[in-house]
């Protein structure tokens, strides 16, 4: 903060920092021997001796006596100089204390000259902290966002900062604005929400309420202000008046006022025909013909409650009332009320119903007899039917009992072994060129008998042995073949076969020497379910070199000896091959 007497920052009170003009031309007398410059506000101390009202204060606060005489001394006894001192002192020249100032004045007049000074540092005085010299002010006033403006609306009386105006002028609560239901009218922004109660394009409800107090509903209508009031001469909840009873209802009622109006005239609810007005309804209800009136007729303490039409009333007491008193019109002359007569125990009437009651009974006997006949008929032909039915039974039976037996007869024989006959002599052909196999062999096309497997377990196979030429080489060779055939027992046997069969061709000694496997859990590549040209199952086979047979030792005394094997099929091949169901094809 500056200090206002000589415009430089103060470290204490009363201590001021001057510029003098001719400092050297200053006389040493009116200098302070404490800090060596002018003295400001003098004081001087019993013993004579003159300082600085600062620099003294402060010496005798650090030690009580003359700084240069040394006598003691209290702050207390300080007195200001004369004031011829203090005149000549503020007379000394000093400069403005802001440098961009020229001016140099009495040292008096500085205070004056302080806030006056156009250079003089100063921060805004409207709060925004901005450091500013004097004659810059207005400048920095006109753009000063704090200072603060008033709103230019009409009727407001807020003022804001500069930095905030633009924005309350946006939001004014007394900026103009047009209605926005679009009827014109211009108006401040916080008369926007009583002008709608007056604005004739709001929208407002009908409110006027049905004329009964006993059914307060409102029209409910939603329409314009400004045309509230034609909607009022249309509205369905208008009072209206009634010509003939001058009751007053809405108009929604016209129609069901009818109804109800008293001098409306209606035809009698009865029936009887007559037209009257509604309000002589209960002076002709007791005259009318038509209404339901009571019976009246007495028997024996009891009233009869019928309640026939007044026209109707003597026809019912005469001819209809259970109560009237009558004749048993039997014969039997008993006299009574209508009901009694009906009930009483008349002798003709007993004679009657007991000859009734024996015709109904023999009509009945006959009825049954004639029904356990027809039951005994179909009894007999029931228990003919269930003979019939055993007979089937047991022949059932029987041809289980023998399939079981040819199953069990045929069942467990998976291994077969086969010889065959001389294969004659090799070596020697018996036509020139290139000679056939059927030449060198004595039997071309030997075939082993059915018979050998047809106990493989109810399946049926043909197994032949002939001569062949081998395809790749065109050397003579014997051919293996085995074809599935029709089987008595197809119809309950597994199908596709599930077995593999194995061809074990057999050395001296009966050692098996070659083995050839025949895969067959896969059905979709099973020689048996595959059909040839013929369209009938193909079977498996193959032809082997007549030289590689005897080279390996199968030929053994020009015979060939070989095992067929049927091995079944492991839990994984059933996992792969499916059961089927329908007949082989071609079978």
């Amino acid at each position: 903060m500056e200090c206002p007497t000589c415009g430089h920052p103060a470290a204490a009170p009363h201590e001021h920092e001057f510029e003098y003009d001719a400092p050297g031309a200053i006389d040493e007398e009116l200098l302070d021997p404490i800090t060596q410059q002018p003295f400001f506000e003098p004081k001087h101390l019993p013993c004579g001796h003159t300082f600085s009202s600062a620099s003294i204060t402060t010496a005798l606060r650090a030690k009580r006596e003359c700084p240069l005489c040394r006598r003691p001394a209290r702050p207390e006894e300080l007195k200001d100089a004369v004031l011829m001192i203090r005149n000549i002192l503020d007379k000394l020249k000093v400069k403005c204390p802001y440098p961009p100032c020229p001016a140099i004045t009495p040292r008096g007049d500085l205070p004056i000259h302080l806030p006056r000074c156009p250079k003089a540092r100063t921060t805004c005085p409207e709060g925004c902290r901005a450091a500013l010299v004097r004659e810059a002010v207005a400048e920095h006033l006109a753009v000063c966002p704090s200072v603060r403006v008033p709103c230019p609306h009409e009727g407001c009386p807020t003022a804001w900062p500069r930095a905030a105006h633009a924005a309350h002028v946006a939001e004014c609560a007394w900026r103009p604005v047009l209605c926005p239901d679009g009827c014109g009218a211009q108006l401040s922004h916080r008369d926007i929400a009583t002008h709608s109660d007056e604005c004739p394009n709001v929208f407002v409800v009908c409110e006027l309420p049905h004329i009964d107090a006993l059914l307060p509903d409102l029209c409910g209508q939603r329409l314009a202000r400004r045309h509230l009031a034609g909607h009022l001469i249309e509205c369905p909840n208008r009072p209206v008046t009634c010509p003939g009873c001058h009751q007053a209802f809405s108009f929604r009622d016209t129609e069901l006022h009818p109804q109800s109006c008293p001098m409306v005239e209606i035809a009698c609810q009865h029936g009887c025909g007559d037209r009257h007005l509604r309000l002589h309804s209960v002076q002709h209800t007791k005259i009318c013909p038509g209404v339901p009136v009571p019976c009246g007729n007495t028997y024996e303490g009891e009233v009869c409650r019928d309640q026939p039409l007044r026209r109707d009333l003597e026809q019912h007491r005469t001819a209809e009332c259970p109560l009237r008193v009558v004749m048993c019109d039997r014969g039997c002359g008993a006299r009574a009320c209508a009901i009694a007569i009906a009930t009483h125990s008349c002798v003709a009437v007993l004679a009657g119903e007991l000859v009734r009651q024996r015709e109904e009974h023999q009509q009945t006997v006959s009825a049954t007899a004639t029904r356990i006949a027809e039951l005994t008929v179909l009894l007999n032909e029931k228990d003919a039917a269930i003979a019939r039915s055993y007979a089937i039974v047991a022949q059932l039976r029987a041809a289980m009992t023998e399939r079981d037996a040819a199953i069990a007869a045929q069942a467990y024989r998976t291994k077969f072994t086969f010889v065959t006959p001389p294969l004659g002599d090799w070596g020697k052909p018996r036509c020139t060129g290139k000679p056939a196999l059927s030449q060198l062999l004595p039997s071309p096309n030997f075939c082993l008998p059915a018979a050998d497997l047809d106990a493989m377990q109810g399946y049926n196979f043909i197994v032949s042995v002939s001569a062949r030429m081998v395809t790749e080489t065109g050397q003579p060779g014997i051919g293996f073949y085995l074809k599935l055939v029709e089987s008595p027992l197809d119809h309950i046997l597994d199908w596709p076969l599930p077995y593999n069969v194995r061809f074990h061709f057999l050395g001296e000694g009966r050692h098996v020497i070659r083995t050839n496997d025949i895969i067959l859990h896969n059905r979709k590549t099973s020689p048996f379910t595959q059909p040839d040209s013929r369209g009938e199952p193909k079977g498996w086979g193959w032809t082997l070199p007549a030289a590689k047979l005897m080279e390996e030792g199968i030929v053994v005394h020009n015979r060939v000896t070989f095992t067929i094997e049927f091995q079944p099929w492991t839990a994984a091949e059933r996992q792969v091959s499916r059961r089927v169901s329908a007949e082989r094809p071609g079978l």
